[in-house]
């Protein structure tokens, strides 16, 4: 007989699992890859969570449920330096957050996340899995996170040479057009 908070847990799961994960099944083993076994660990342990628009994602919450997917919306990372934001990167649909990983995937500095659009989130709960599968999933994320943290500092890299603010926004907008209606100019 399973008790009342796990009755509902194991209904929140299903309802969960009846959702279309697919895009993320596809990235945790193309892209990063995870065997099926490691996939279907992680798949049972996720969590998933709703943020509004506007909201921040806590440091706190992010070193719980470090590997952040975006179901759906758009996050901003960005860091606070001298009273100024400085926008690092922003993460779309079917990204990994890579939440300041930087060399040997420490953080490397404080930086704050916020949806700029009502946003789904899928996280993982690592801390019910084994120590060989959790080994596995983060030697592999920590791999795939490094890879993307060094796209984003070859875009930054592109952008930063472009002689004019016009020609970088130019620039951004072809890449990104989705972002042009959420970001005012």
């Amino acid at each position: 007989f399973l008790n009342q908070e796990t009755q509902v847990r194991l209904e929140y799961n299903e309802q969960l699992m009846n959702q279309d994960f697919a895009p993320l099944r596809n990235k945790l083993k193309n892209d990063i890859g995870l065997s099926s076994r490691e996939i279907d660990c992680l798949m049972e342990n996720l969590i998933s969570k709703v943020v509004k628009k506007h909201q921040n994602i806590s440091q706190k919450e992010i070193q719980q449920h470090p590997y952040l997917y975006v179901v759906s919306g758009i996050l901003r990372e960005y860091t606070n330096i001298d009273g100024s934001e400085k926008i690092k990167c922003f993460y779309r649909k079917g990204s990994f957050v890579s939440g300041g990983i930087g060399k040997l995937g420490h953080t490397t500095q404080s930086f704050y996340l916020d949806a700029l659009e009502a946003s789904e989130l899928a996280c993982f709960n690592l801390k019910s899995l084994d120590t060989t599968i959790v080994f596995a999933v983060e030697k592999a994320m920590i791999s795939y996170l490094l890879k993307q943290e060094l796209k984003t500092l070859e875009f930054q890299y592109k952008i930063n040479l472009m002689p004019r603010p016009i020609h970088r926004l130019q620039y951004f907008e072809k890449v990104m057009p989705e972002l042009e209606k959420k970001v005012s100019k």
